[in-house]
């Protein structure tokens, strides 16, 4: 019997942790516990910069990581915030907002991934929204702006602005 090489190193274990985080935000979300939702996003994002701080440190940088990066991504920074604001807002303009967001993420983190590291984003990475959301949750922004928010993020992550990597 042959033996499974699942190639899942330590970074691997923040990025699925990212993924975790990110679907019990939804899972909050369908109990309507929006704080711990908007918190557990939050912590997203920091095992989101954890994996690429580690496998930078231990040179475990690869494909593999950078795909199952993306693939986290889109599930704590691209679904569970949609369902955030859906559950909240679900006009017709919110439904367009967030099917151009969902798009808009899936396109900006295939462009990352095909792309050469050049020390700048092209564009606002999806990653920014598991902060920015749950911000504009907590300071109380009316619901009403979530698909206006939404669309601005959509244009902003497929733009040719150019974001500096923070370093952590």
């Amino acid at each position: 019997m042959k033996q499974l090489n699942i190639p899942v190193k330590l970074p691997d274990y923040f990025t699925l942790l990212n993924a975790l985080l990110g679907l019990f935000s939804i899972f909050f979300v369908l109990r309507s516990d929006y704080s711990t939702a908007a918190i557990l996003l939050i912590i997203a994002v920091l095992a989101d910069v954890l994996d690429g701080k580690i496998a930078r440190a231990i040179n475990r940088e690869g494909d593999f990581g950078k795909e199952l990066d993306s693939l986290a991504d889109i599930i704590s920074f691209g679904v569970a915030p949609i369902i955030f604001a859906y559950t909240l807002n679900n006009s017709l303009i919110g439904l367009i907002a967030y099917s151009l967001y969902l798009i808009a993420g899936l396109i900006r983190l295939a462009r990352f991934n095909t792309t050469t590291n050049t020390g700048a984003f092209e564009g606002v990475p999806i990653t920014t929204n598991g902060v920015l959301l749950p911000l504009i949750y907590f300071i109380g922004l009316s619901t009403t702006y979530y698909p206006a928010y939404f669309i601005v993020m959509a244009f902003l992550m497929v733009s040719s602005i150019k974001v500096k990597k923070i370093k952590w």
